[in-house]
């Protein structure tokens, strides 16, 4: 899978004052293999420990740290992570809003499926009826 990335990505002034490993977890947020085009998805603490070389604790601390700097919201119970950022990120339009809204059944009834829909309302439109 190969993911397209805004190059300005980094001049965000919340992302531009993250330690050096909370900018590491930043752009593992919006290119690891599992991430999804809407910015939210299922990502277990596991393996982002792997992926990245992280110890538990120093992971709890870069994920406190991006959801301080309003970058990164999670539903630890569910082990889905919403980066705030990532559908601007990667791209607007028709087909990502009815990606997006095909993927939000996948989520199990999070509760960051209203944080999303409030961040991206034009969403709702492609949402499935009884959704």
């Amino acid at each position: 899978m190969y993911r397209t990335l805004d190059c300005g990505w980094s001049d965000d002034p919340k992302v531009r004052s993250l330690p050096r490993d909370g900018k590491l977890l930043f752009i593992y947020l919006i290119s690891n293999r599992l991430s999804h085009v809407s910015g939210i998805y299922y990502l277990p603490d596991a393996l982002v420990q792997h992926a990245l070389g992280l110890p538990a604790r120093a992971l709890d601390t870069l994920w406190d740290t991006l959801s301080e700097a309003e970058l990164v919201l999670r539903d630890t119970a569910r082990e889905i992570v919403f980066v705030q950022s990532m559908m601007k990120i990667q791209g607007r339009g028709e087909k990502n809003f009815r990606a997006a809204a095909y993927h939000l059944a996948t989520l199990h009834k999070s509760p960051l499926i209203k944080d999303f829909l409030g961040e991206y309302p034009d969403v709702m439109a492609f949402l499935p009826s009884g959704f």
